[in-house]
């Protein structure tokens, strides 16, 4: 089957009271069957990718409705205002897999390359969200709906490394229609965004600012937080701060180190900063962390 994007199926304000925000994307596979009208638009951070196994509905994204159809694939910007809905009373299933933005960076070998993230970026340029014959895309997300569900004890790891080769094929089939909109502002912001990620995650240890940031990539600050929240999902602040509290629990959970060495080491300037930070990203202050850690570390005779 050819692979061919949905047509526009009207321009509307979609049906819903008020748009809902979630700050949290982990991870996650999943399924929905719905049998009647959704009216719920809902953003949030990272992308997500699906498809439909069964029935017929329509998505709504950003002011615009496209129609679903059997074996459609869905690729979203999660920050764009998006929801799925049918006026059918047949059972219609939505498979979805939400990302965040930095897992879907960090798939790729090289550091800072932004190709898997470039198809969800591109339905800000004018590409269709939604893609039909894109059978590869679609037998892979099942698989990753099972190996998600199967309970096993590498069921994550699973769906994810299934997940992985679904953005290669997704990549790979909405190539061409990236290549009509890459122009030099394209080209641009993308060097923009690849520069602040890779400073950023090679610098993240230093006293970093947001005109450091814009500095190395010759740009103005404004346009540095323009471009990078319209990739990312966040500011260039919030994703140095990110950077470092992952490498922090990678340090309290494998290192004897003093917390505030760790804190200072990876780019705080001061404990009360790190603790706060620390805290409301893991929802566990850092001393309580090193403890469970090293709570459940193997003992040295059960080695």
């Amino acid at each position: 089957m050819p692979i061919a994007f949905a047509g526009l199926l009207r321009k509307a304000r979609f049906p819903s009271v008020k748009h809902q925000y979630s700050y949290d994307t982990p991870f996650y596979v999943g399924t929905k069957l719905k049998n009647e009208r959704i009216g719920t638009v809902h953003m949030h951070p990272g992308v997500e990718l699906g498809s439909v196994p069964r029935g017929e509905g329509r998505i709504y994204v950003d002011g615009t409705f496209y129609p679903l159809r059997q074996g459609d694939c869905i690729f979203i910007d999660g920050m764009i205002p998006h929801g799925v809905e049918t006026e059918s009373t047949e059972p219609f299933e939505n498979l979805h897999v939400h990302l965040s933005t930095e897992s879907v960076i960090h798939a790729s070998p090289r550091e800072g390359d932004l190709r898997l993230l470039e198809p969800f970026v591109a339905t800000q340029a004018g590409v269709v969200p939604v893609i039909s014959g894109a059978d590869r895309v679609f037998a892979l997300l099942h698989d990753a709906l099972e190996a998600y569900l199967s309970g096993s004890e590498l069921s994550e790891l699973s769906a994810w490394s299934i997940v992985t080769c679904a953005l290669v094929e997704l990549r790979r089939v909405v190539m061409p229609e990236i290549e009509k909109i890459r122009d030099e502002g394209w080209l641009k912001t993308n060097e923009i965004v690849t520069k602040a990620v890779s400073y950023i995650r090679g610098r993240f240890g230093e006293p970093l600012s947001l005109e450091d940031i814009a500095r190395n990539c010759s740009c103005s600050v404004s346009h540095l937080s323009h471009v990078f929240s319209r990739h990312m999902g966040s500011s260039p602040i919030e994703y140095r701060n990110r950077i470092r509290i992952a490498h922090a629990v990678r340090r309290l959970a494998s290192s004897d180190a003093k917390i505030e060495r760790i804190a200072f080491d990876c780019g705080f300037e001061s404990y009360s900063q790190f603790r706060q930070l620390f805290k409301r990203m893991t929802g566990q202050t850092p001393g309580a962390f090193q403890k469970k850690a090293r709570s459940q570390q193997p003992s040295a005779q059960s080695r």
